[in-house]
């Protein structure tokens, strides 16, 4: 764990401290920007398998599951994997072997998280040839199955036998860990949560040949007669979701510039570091931003801006963490005397029982740190349109 933190820090903060003596000639600035953004998802990556092993061996790990398209999942899944997958020259190829339902009792969240796990493992694991996703279900048993298959090096059946026991911190062995790095934790997450999912597990592997990993979920349709289609139609409506969501992507940044216009946002964050780059991202998509450092701060200015000569704020943007009061206090208190506007929770804290806490206090939403600039600005438009 050690090494896999001090890692990806050694990169971001060595590239850090190039950039700052960049007018010395030391470097160009896009390489090190690179190195700093892959450096920093890993880290992020380390510190979601850490805080997910502690849930689970807390039994804080829970499923929350409704009526999804299983087809709709894959394709948020399918078009987070490509550009890793593009990235080493790996083709990512979905097969449907069978007719799939079009909708199932499912926890979305869960499943995407397996099944990212297990085809990221895939591309890391593999130099050269493709990475497979077969998918496949049984009317008569009502069972879905994901086959996630990869070229790569293989594994010895003793190697089988080890990774089959899906213990947290295990690899196959320790030249893996000096090759390929890795926790060991995610094969061990994905373990318990297709286990709580009502589902199974497994591996076959064989040197030289790759390896494959098999989920096989027991679900429940949600009607008694479910609707199916077939394959050809579930690849048809798969690619062009996917191409769909890589469209809105690439153009994610074009919508950024006009979407909150008119709108006036009270940003409390008591870190300067993170006031800029939130308060960039939101004057970027032209909203004009009021800043409060702490929880009483916030309290009176938003208030204030209910006077009839002020402006009142379009949204409120609510850290949890600051000093004097805090976020879920500031908000309550704001909420007993009857401020109405919505307001949108910014936090560290993950767990569930936060996001409760925030709700509870009366906040419209809850965004996590690290911050996805295009998910803030969608919250805020959506939030800032909202009748009162």
């Amino acid at each position: 764990m050690s090494h896999e933190v001090r890692t990806p820090l050694t990169s971001i903060v060595g590239y850090a401290d190039l950039l700052r003596r960049r007018g010395e000639g030391v470097i160009d600035t896009a390489p090190a920007i690179d190195a700093i953004a892959r450096n920093a998802q890993h880290l992020l990556e380390v510190v979601n398998d850490v805080l997910d092993i502690s849930k689970i061996e807390a039994g804080m790990m829970t499923i929350d599951c409704c009526a999804v398209d299983p087809t709709d999942v894959l394709a948020d899944v399918i078009s987070l994997a490509e550009p890793r997958a593009k990235e080493k020259s790996l083709p990512l190829k979905v097969s449907f072997i069978s007719p799939t339902p079009t909708s199932i009792e499912i926890d979305p969240v869960r499943i995407r998280q397996v099944l990212l796990n297990l085809i990221y493992n895939a591309i890391k694991f593999t130099d050269s040839g493709q990475i497979g996703v077969d998918v496949s279900a049984c009317p008569k048993d009502r069972s879905l199955t994901v086959v996630v298959r990869d070229t790569g090096p293989g594994m010895t059946p003793e190697q089988i036998v080890k990774i089959s026991k899906f213990e947290a911190f295990c690899q196959a062995d320790n030249s893996t860990t000096r090759r390929f790095g890795g926790t060991g934790l995610g094969l061990s997450i994905a373990h318990t949560l297709v286990n709580m999912l009502d589902g199974e597990l497994s591996v076959e592997s064989a040197i030289g040949k790759g390896s494959s990993f098999t989920i096989t979920l027991h679900t429940s349709h949600t009607s008694k007669v479910a609707t199916w289609r077939s394959a050809a139609k579930a690849r048809s409506v798969l690619m062009s979701s996917v191409q769909h969501r890589h469209a809105t992507t690439t153009n994610s940044d074009d919508a950024l510039v006009t979407e909150l216009s008119e709108c006036r946002i009270l940003l409390a964050e008591d870190s300067p570091d993170s006031q800029r780059l939130i308060a960039l991202h939101l004057h970027r998509a032209g909203a004009e931003v009021d800043l409060a450092s702490d929880g009483n701060e916030v309290f009176s200015l938003a208030l204030d801006s209910t006077n009839a000569d002020v402006s009142p704020y379009s949204v409120v943007l609510m850290d949890v963490d600051m000093p004097g009061i805090d976020g879920y206090e500031a908000t309550k208190r704001l909420r007993d005397h009857g401020y109405d506007r919505p307001i949108i929770i910014l936090s560290a804290h993950a767990l569930s029982d936060s996001r409760s806490r925030g709700y509870q206090a009366g906040a419209d939403d809850y965004l996590t740190k690290p911050i996805d600039p295009t998910r803030l600005i969608d919250a805020c438009s959506r939030w800032a349109t909202v009748e009162r």
